[in-house]
């Protein structure tokens, strides 16, 4: 039978176990020049199915929130989906805003048929400036005139029979009519003169009886002749309109009737024209005055509107001329007025004025029987913008108003625009944090954004995925005009991306980095003249890259070779162990190590954590420490309390200590401690543990792992250093080359631990020993001697106790 090979020995790391190469073998390609770009995102099928059906769902809504980590291609994936779609669908109908002739005050928005708003506007605006110089000159023409001196004839005929009539009367009389300025006077007369004052003085008492009482027949007469004439004269002047209205109505049909042939299937716009030619009817005399006051001070004095045509044009509010589709808006900036637009104002003597030709569309209204993309964080941080657009989901209007009109103390008389009705996908791009934020705080949310689109930041490692990362690179060289990538870089680009995923057998989706790191590795490949990136390029890169990052990290490493941070990374010593944690300086990370302490006492105090004394320890770090309260408990006192005081801390370690990751390696400090066995220094120990001793997986095993091996390496390396990882991290070990290099040679060492014995048994070269049946510790373990030195403590306890008393 097979001598069992010791502990140390069977747990060690081979150099295959601390990564999985791509191999380029695997690649049907000499580079990507020869491939297929990646037109879309890849590894997201749930992501994609989620915002599939949320844009194929039409009930209200139905909305979509895109969740995930920034760089997984959210924004890009969105656009790329909804432009696609939106090809294959209806282009919506422009809108225009028009002069409500009943309502000055309430501009009308209408529809008409898509790409058409601007011509119709060109064409009107022709026709108007047509009218502007053409109308006028009408009643200035022959034609008119002839009859408009008819119609006038006609009056002075009638006017003539009237006065002769009344003249006839008064002469039968004995009276003449006088007229005078603001009055008829009727003056008798005598053998056919006036009669003088003094003569009607010597006239008797019937005669003067006689002449007032015609003269005072003939006022009535008169007066009855002057309404009769004032109604001639109102009648004239209503002919000479009518005349004027019969003119200009076959004039100013005649000029838009090719309008209304083109427009006739849309009867909102020939119910405005017919309501535009009856307004310009009724105001006849303003193109009359404009042209005679056509000059520089009347149009400083009446501002732009003294045209008469303006209150007649378009504004084109939206226009799809050039859309071919349904609108895809995407609006990096969501103020307010982006999003729902905004009424201008001019400056025209010493005020601010407004008219419907200055109404201005938003993002919504332009995106309108299609698609709007916002960023949710955008939208949440810019005021106002949030509760109109859920306003504008529950109600199906976006209304144009100022900001300024929701909050004045006084209302002021402004424009009041019919709002355009809108129907469209509304799609918010946003973290995780931010959709459970809006989810708790906001009860409209669930019910406006009923779809979550979840973006993962990994994916399986396939030979299909790999494939995936090559069309990637092959997209990334295309659009960005970089060079070529050949089969070894990818290769090496597939390694990057399971490091970033911090996986062997999975990819990262995090294809702005992988993207970042194309272009740099482009540009060194150019500067060393090379036709293609090679793997060499794509590993310079990443040196750089740390290189350029990493000035905190040498400092420290200067700190430890100085002796100012103690890190022992040689011989032994008793209660002290190399933890490890891993330090995020927001674009780089890197592992440290820590000098963990722990020493030991009489007392009943258990495990008393300083870090967590000093209120310099996070939550996760207190829960560790109170796990191996439960640790020591659960094997050393089933009998007895324990009767000891542990205190245990990092050393030179002054920021927040938080995670429960060095869990495990303060056990191993409290138990070098209690039993006085030694650690070895050169080794290092990662991950946490439960209250039974299993090691659990850890976060950043990569990054600590190098960050030890960095100590060792500027202290020299005596092949007797190394780490010790929690198993159920193999998985996710990708070391860099020089961390394999050096394992391959002996000369630094990993192993992979599932139980706090295995490692306490590597750490100190000494069984850590199996409890018997009684529960007991053979003497020569590390347990055992652990349990003597307790239960000694506990008896010297008790000592002192009794010698109190």
């Amino acid at each position: 039978m097979a001598k069992k090979a010791p502990l140390e020995e069977r747990l060690l790391l081979g150099v295959e176990q601390l990564s999985r190469r791509c191999s380029v073998e695997s690649f049907p390609f000499r580079d990507t020049s020869e491939l297929e770009p990646l037109e879309v995102t890849a590894g997201q099928p749930r992501a994609m199915a989620a915002l599939e059906f949320g844009l194929d769902t039409r009930a209200s809504g139905f909305n979509v929130y895109i969740a995930g980590p920034s760089g997984t291609g959210r924004q890009s994936t969105a656009l790329s989906l909804l432009r696609a779609r939106a090809r294959a669908e209806e282009v919506p109908p422009d809108r225009v805003y028009v002069e409500n002739f009943r309502n000055p005050d309430e501009p009308r928005c209408l529809e008409l048929p898509s790409g058409t708003a601007r011509d119709m506007a060109r064409a009107l605006d022709e026709r108007l400036e047509r009218l502007r110089q053409e109308l006028p000159t009408l009643f200035e023409s022959q034609a008119f005139e002839t009859r408009r001196q008819g119609i006038l004839r006609r009056f002075e005929t009638e006017r003539k029979r009237i006065l002769e009539e009344i003249q006839a009367e008064a002469e039968s009389r004995q009276f003449r009519i006088q007229f005078t300025e603001g009055a008829v006077l009727t003056v008798p007369l005598l053998d056919g003169e006036p009669l003088k004052r003094d003569q009607f003085s010597l006239l008797d008492e019937d005669r003067r009886r006689e002449l007032a009482q015609g003269s005072e027949v003939l006022q009535t007469r008169i007066l009855s002749a002057v309404n009769e004439l004032r109604r001639g004269e109102s009648e004239t002047r209503r002919a000479v309109q009518d005349l004027e209205k019969e003119m200009a109505r076959e004039f100013v049909g005649g000029i838009l009737r090719d309008l209304v042939d083109r427009f006739a299937e849309v009867p909102a716009l020939l119910e405005h024209l017919r309501n535009l030619e009856e307004d310009i009817l009724e105001h006849l005399d303003e193109f009359r005055r404009d042209r005679e006051e056509r000059d520089l001070l009347t149009l400083f004095l009446r501002g732009r509107s003294a045209s008469p045509i303006e209150r007649y044009r378009l504004n084109v509010f939206v226009t799809h001329e050039e859309t071919q589709g349904a609108p895809v808006v995407y609006e990096t900036n969501p103020t307010y007025y982006n999003l729902f637009g905004g009424i201008e104002y001019r400056p025209h003597n010493s005020n601010l004025v407004t008219d419907f030709t200055m109404i201005r569309a938003g993002a919504v209204h332009r995106a309108s029987g299609g698609y709007l993309l916002l960023q949710a964080r955008d939208v949440l941080s810019t005021p106002f913008s949030w509760d109109a657009l859920k306003r504008m989901i529950r109600s199906g209007e976006a209304r144009v108003e100022n900001l300024g009109e929701q909050f004045r103390m006084i209302p002021v008389a402004t424009l009041k625009p019919q709002a355009p009705a809108v129907q469209v996908k509304i799609v918010l791009i946003g973290s995780h944090h931010l959709h459970h934020f809006l989810l708790s705080l906001d009860e409209d949310f669930r019910k406006f954004f009923k779809v979550k689109a979840d973006f993962d930041d990994e994916m399986a490692r396939t030979p299909e995925t790999e494939l995936l990362y090559a069309r990637f690179l092959a997209r990334r060289a295309k659009e960005d005009g970089l060079l070529p990538f050949e089969a070894g870089a990818v290769a090496a680009m597939v390694e990057y991306g399971a490091r970033l995923a911090e996986h062997q057998d999975r990819l990262s989706t995090q294809f702005m980095e992988i993207a970042d790191v194309a272009r740099e590795a482009s540009y060194w490949a150019s500067q060393a003249s090379r036709p293609r990136i090679a793997a060499s390029d794509i590993h310079h890169t990443l040196q750089q890259r740390r290189f350029r990052s990493n000035l905190v990290e040498d400092k420290i490493q200067e700190m430890i070779d100085e002796s100012i941070l103690r890190i022992e990374v040689t011989g032994s010593a008793v209660g002290q162990v190399n933890g490890l944690a891993v330090l995020d300086l927001g674009d780089y990370e890197f592992g440290r190590p820590s000098r963990i302490t722990a020493r030991v006492s009489l007392g009943k105090e258990g495990v008393v954590d300083i870090e967590r004394e000093c209120e310099t320890a996070g939550k996760i770090h207190s829960k560790g420490v109170l796990i191996l309260g439960g640790f020591l408990s659960g094997r050393f006192a089933e009998r007895a309390p324990l009767s000891v005081s542990i205190s245990v801390g990092f050393e030179q370690t002054y920021e927040e200590v938080e995670g429960d990751s060095a869990s495990s390696a303060e056990i191993y400090a409290i138990l070098s401690a209690l039993s006085g066995v030694p650690i070895r220094q050169g080794l290092a120990v990662t991950g946490s543990v439960d209250q039974f001793g299993n090691i659990q997986a850890i976060g950043g095993v990569n990054e600590k792992v190098e960050g030890f091996f960095e100590v060792c390496r500027s202290r020299g390396l005596n092949r007797r250093q190394g780490v010790l990882i929690p198993r159920a991290n193999l998985p996710h070990l990708m070391l860099r080359q020089d961390v394999q290099e050096a394992v391959a040679r002996g000369r630094f060492h990993l192993w992979a631990i599932g139980h706090v014995d295995e490692g306490l048994e590597i750490l100190t070269g000494m069984p850590a020993g199996r409890p018997r049946s009684d529960g007991r510790y053979a003497r020569t373990t590390v347990n055992g001697q652990v349990q003597q030195r307790l239960e000694k403590m506990a008896e010297d306890l008790r000592d002192f106790a009794d010698g109190g008393r």
